[in-house]
């Protein structure tokens, strides 16, 4: 990628760049060399009823580098939700294997934190089909200082034709609690229309039931409780490339939630989101 990026820069082959193909292919081209991601991520939460009636922040902040052929990222989140704040440490490590298959680890610290929970961890193997689709199946743990939630999880994705894309993401909840364990389900379906690259696309998520492993949900109290509770949701997003480098993604949400038993309200969900990739 570098060779190829260094052939296009030079004087005398800039030119070419008025070609739409040679264009497309030099942003391409830098996005595959330029695999050190610096990323930050804010989502903002209002209501129709409470509690809690005052707006909920979540923002993170990530880098990610490549280490060999495997992937090795660090987030930081920080979440302002209820009248309180929490801070949570997060790393991702993706582990490619033979034939287009990788695995995924993920482990979460929360300090002194009612919001995350206190310890996070996941495992997840990806495996690529044919007829360009892709499946994975794992879990994740969640220990909270109440309660313990284990989720077993997975997804399906395909690509149709050139520029469209949909996936399905199941999530079954254990939570161990006291004085009684629960279970719930839940369900994301996503499609995305493409339009120039990958990284410029509409999409639309919908989804029934709450997880705790979702990041719409990742700070909440009594999360054992919580993905207990009915919810319906949709969201709007677009993602597109701001320069060759980097990306900016706008999401706007609306979920008819259950906040207690038999207790419903709306939620309003604005999200935002920058990536920038560095040689």
């Amino acid at each position: 990628y570098d060779q190829g990026v260094i052939l296009i820069e030079k004087p005398e082959n800039k030119k070419f760049l008025d070609s739409k193909m040679i264009n497309n292919l030099y942003s391409s081209l830098l996005i595959k060399r330029n695999t050190h991601m610096v990323s930050a991520y804010y989502t903002l939460d209002m209501f129709s009823a409470g509690p809690p009636t005052i707006a909920q922040h979540l923002a993170s902040l990530g880098y990610s580098f490549p280490v060999g052929a495997n992937n090795l990222g660090f987030r930081a989140n920080y979440a302002n939700r209820f009248g309180i704040g929490g801070v949570q440490l997060e790393s991702d490590f993706y582990l490619k294997l033979q034939n287009k298959q990788y695995v995924y680890f993920n482990y979460g610290y929360a300090f002194n934190s009612v919001l995350f929970p206190t310890h996070r961890a996941g495992l997840e193997y990806y495996a690529a089909l044919p007829a360009k689709m892709e499946a994975s199946i794992g879990g994740r743990y969640l220990n909270y200082p109440t309660s313990n939630v284990l989720i077993a999880t997975g997804h399906i994705e395909k690509y149709v034709g050139s520029n469209s894309w949909f996936s399905l993401r199941p999530f079954y909840v254990y939570a161990f609690k006291t004085p009684i364990n629960s279970q719930s389900f839940s369900l994301l379906a996503n499609y995305r229309l493409f339009e120039k690259t990958e990284l410029d696309y509409w999409g639309i998520e919908v989804g029934v039931g709450n997880s705790p492993d979702q990041f719409y949900s990742n700070a909440v109290t009594n999360s054992a409780e919580f993905n207990q509770l009915s919810a319906y949701k949709v969201k709007i997003e677009k993602n597109f490339m701001l320069n060759r480098t980097s990306d900016f993604h706008i999401g706007l949400g609306y979920s008819d939630e259950e906040y207690s038993l038999h207790n419903f309200r709306n939620r309003f969900t604005v999200e935002l989101g920058y990536k920038i990739r560095l040689k």
